[in-house]
């Protein structure tokens, strides 16, 4: 980004598909809850750190978990990757963007560098909900981390 701000116009258009979306909310929300009881479950026995309460007290449409000590994150999406997994870095590291160059930090920041380097975000959605590769990911983990 070069400008900081938002473009967060809402049309007409978008209005009323948010509005017809509000019919299947509580199932889309039900099947987002049995995806992270999932990721939960298998994270718990990898004794694996995610959000606390997520899930359970709260649900967003990105799923992180943190890596432990010893863990290079750059191997680990690379292992997710030739598995045919996607991952993503949520966590970047916004005060080195071009666009925040100018403001004064204070300090070095290094929780975010420590989450960057340490937290991955993997696939999530209502599309995995009773699906064979919410299971493939799951297996993946295992194999990674046992």
């Amino acid at each position: 980004s070069t400008y900081q701000g938002t473009n967060a116009k809402l049309s007409e258009y978008h209005s009323a598909v948010a509005l017809a979306a509000l019919d299947s909310y509580q199932d889309h929300r039900y099947r987002l809850q049995k995806v992270a009881e999932t990721y939960r479950h298998t994270l718990e026995e990898l004794k694996l750190s995610y959000p606390t309460g997520f899930g359970t007290t709260w649900l967003a449409l990105t799923f992180s978990f943190l890596l432990p000590d010893g863990i290079n994150i750059s191997d680990t999406e690379k292992y997710f990757q030739e598995n045919g997994i996607q991952t993503r870095r949520w966590w970047g590291q916004c005060h080195k963007m071009k666009i925040n160059q100018n403001f004064q930090s204070l300090g070095q920041l290094p929780n975010t560098k420590y989450l960057y380097n340490k937290t991955l975000g993997l696939p999530f959605g209502t599309f995995l909900y009773e699906h064979e590769d919410l299971d493939k990911v799951c297996h993946k983990l295992h194999q990674l981390f046992i």
